[in-house]
């Protein structure tokens, strides 16, 4: 019982890590010049030829990226 218990929670760490790992990029917006959190509504709405990925928040403002005013990153 408990080496199946132990191989579920392997299971269930393995699928829920990609999603918060996922969620720490940022996007920037090549032509407004805004980064935003990969989960902002305003990335949705971008499009796919103006996103620029950046893997931190450090990275987007030496681009010469500034935060959205929405999700704030």
């Amino acid at each position: 019982m408990k080496k199946r218990i132990s191989i579920l929670l392997t299971i269930l760490f393995m699928l829920i890590l990609p999603v918060f790992a996922y969620a720490s990029d940022y996007v920037g917006n090549a032509r407004t010049h805004k980064f935003h959190y990969a989960s902002c509504y305003y990335v949705a709405k971008m499009n796919e030829s103006n996103k620029v990925w950046f893997e931190t928040r450090e990275e987007a403002i030496e681009a010469g990226y500034i935060p959205c005013k929405v999700c704030r990153p």
